[in-house]
């Protein structure tokens, strides 16, 4: 058998031959494989017995002239031509003329622009309508009609179709009816992992796993696959990483990806308490990465950045004769009005200070501005000195209080200056439950309380102790009923006559007797009912 040499090692085998190789060049025989790969094996043997049973089944209907068009249920003859389905491999009839024919008017009747037609046994999409009569392998247009030894509507010439499947090998079996044969190369086909390799038709792409650790390096780039050999990519690396902020108060543990692996550290928003390079004044920078050990940077008033006033309109050389030297030398203010942007004020046009430039931050603003409470029914004008005190986190509210009903329609919502769209009551339920032992302590709502879910595993037993019932017990469920005679002590004599029940009195005796008078001299009464008063 030839042998192809390319990027797909092919091993010239015979078909019953299959040869197990790892990276080592040694050979173990297919037994040594798990059962995986042996059912693939399987399925494919029985799939390919399957297509070979299909071709030759066409291939004799066709000699035989006992093949039926599904549309006309009239025999396809060896001299009238056909077109076949490439999915499917039905057949079916098409006229000389080339105008009509049953698949011919079949595909006309339901053809779509947009969506084609569809095959009447598969209903496989084709968007062309046929019109043409070709052989099987349809290199040949009006193929002669022939009968056996030769197979009707056939070229008699070399098929030449691509298998598909992954096989690029094109079919050297004369044209036919039906699905193409395998290809009966035989090439090595890799583990999931890679390491292994093993013998296989083209074609077939049977994966199997070998029983080594996979090894490939996971997203993180550090570490490796720990799971045995697997399809697919590999998991996402489950460690994790530790990390500390810049000022080292904080830590955070996030997951082994590469970038969590480059950055070490992060900022944790608290304000930074190291000093600038000059050693005088204090960093105004929070949580950041530090040039050297102790060292924030340059200082803010340092000469090399501070180049203007406060106000930023003029230059420092263009107000002082001397240069400053040091971040500790005096910064020289400009006459003109500061203008920097306040805290108060409306969004579209906010209040600017008014004081002349000036150095550190800006004073309280004399003016007023209006301001709408969180629930939008008050608006007030109030000092912009309070306005700064409110905010999202501490909004400014008004007195009203809220009077709509609360999800359990009983309550109602007091709260100040609401905003909630779904009114939901806080408050526990704590009414009895059916079991009448335990309370609800569900939030408050519409309806009957839930039952009580509350069960005991241990045995409930009747009053006299014979009748058992096993657990669990739903909460509140009765004593068992018992066909026992009661076994309590009675004030008479006589034996029971009901049964062992759970109510804490039992009834009257119904025993008949005697009573005597008061005085003991005669007996009074007769027949009477032991419990009934004389």
């Amino acid at each position: 058998m030839e042998s192809y040499r390319g990027q797909t090692e092919l091993i010239a085998a015979p078909h019953d031959c299959r040869l197990f190789k790892d990276d080592s060049n040694s050979v173990t025989p297919l037994s040594s494989i798990n059962g995986t790969f042996q059912n693939d094996k399987e399925m494919a043997h029985r799939e390919h017995e399957s297509l070979q049973t299909l071709r030759d089944r066409l291939k004799k209907q066709l000699e035989d002239e006992s093949y039926e068009c599904m549309i006309c249920c009239q025999v396809i003859r060896a001299s009238e031509w056909i077109w076949t389905c490439k999915k499917c491999y039905h057949m079916f009839h098409i006229n000389r003329a080339n105008s009509y024919g049953c698949i011919t008017q079949w595909a006309a009747k339901s053809f779509q622009a947009d969506i084609g037609w569809r095959c009447p046994s598969c209903q496989n999409v084709t968007f062309e309508i046929p019109k043409q009569y070709r052989c099987f392998c349809t290199k040949k247009l009006n193929p002669p009609t022939q009968k056996f030894p030769d197979i009707p509507h056939s070229c008699n010439s070399i098929c030449g179709k691509i298998r598909g499947a992954g096989c690029t090998h094109p079919c050297t079996d004369q044209c036919h009816p039906g699905p193409c044969s395998e290809c009966p190369l035989t090439l090595t086909q890799k583990c999931s992992c890679g390491r292994q390799t093993i013998a296989g038709r083209c074609g077939k792409q049977l994966e199997f796993k070998c029983s080594m650790v996979c090894g490939k390096t996971l997203n993180c780039g550090l570490h490796k696959c720990e799971v045995t050999c697997h399809q697919g990519d590999c998991s996402v690396c489950e460690y994790v990483v530790t990390q500390k902020c810049f000022c080292g108060l904080e830590e955070r543990v996030v997951p082994c990806t590469a970038l969590n692996l480059k950055v070490t550290s992060f900022s944790c928003g608290a304000p930074c308490t190291g000093m600038y390079a000059c050693g005088v004044h204090k960093c105004e920078l929070r949580c950041h990465d530090k040039h050297g050990k102790d060292d924030c940077g340059l200082c803010s008033l340092s000469p090399k950045k501070k180049e203007y006033c406060p106000c930023g309109r003029t230059l420092i050389a263009e107000l002082m004769k001397v240069e400053r030297t040091s971040c500790t030398d005096p910064i020289p203010t400009c006459k003109n009005v500061c203008g920097k942007v306040l805290a108060c004020g409306p969004e579209d046009k906010p209040h600017r200070c008014i004081q002349l430039c000036h150095v550190g931050s800006c004073s309280g603003c004399p003016s007023s501005c209006l301001i709408t409470c969180r629930c939008k029914a008050l608006k007030k004008i109030i000092p912009c000195k309070e306005f700064i005190l409110y905010s999202a986190e501490n909004p400014y509210l008004c007195l009203r209080r809220c009077k709509k009903l609360k999800t359990c329609q009983n309550h109602r919502c007091r709260a100040v200056c609401c905003v909630d769209e779904e009114h939901v009551c806080m408050q526990i339920c704590g009414k009895k439950l059916n079991c009448g032992i335990h309370n609800c302590d569900r939030l408050c709502h519409v309806g009957q309380c839930s039952r009580c879910l509350q069960a005991s595993f241990e045995e409930q037993y009747c009053l006299c102790g014979q009748t058992i019932r096993e657990p669990p017990i739903p909460c509140g469920t009765p004593l068992p009923s018992c066909n026992q005679p009661c076994s309590r002590q009675h004030s008479c004599d006589h034996p029971p006559l009901h049964n062992c029940h759970a109510e804490p009195e039992c009834p009257p005796c119904t025993v008949l007797t005697q009573k005597p008078c008061y005085g003991a001299h005669e007996v009074s009464f007769s027949n009477l009912i032991i419990g009934k008063s004389s």
